[in-house]
């Protein structure tokens, strides 16, 4: 049931952003059920940059997009050293 969920509100929120009804969190949202459901990662990192794009992205947004990057590249480099 979780996964479905996270299926549909990740199709939920990819056609409002598709059709122009966009809110800064939904980009956060988004790239977080993105990630639960093991979508590429190029995927959820372009969603996470989206939002720095976002016309009215503020310091928060910004940081919280550079927070989740910085987060991912220690992941990749912690996961050869298993």
């Amino acid at each position: 049931m979780h996964a479905r969920s996270t299926r549909a509100s990740s199709r939920l929120l990819e056609a409002a952003l598709i059709n122009g009804q966009s809110q800064p969190w939904m980009y956060e949202v988004l790239a977080l059920s993105m990630t639960i459901q093991g979508r590429p990662e190029a995927d959820v990192r372009r969603v996470v940059l989206s939002l720095a794009d976002f016309g009215t992205a503020d310091y928060a947004s910004v940081t919280y997009s550079a927070a989740y990057l910085t987060g991912w590249a220690a992941r990749r480099r912690a996961q050869p050293v298993r």
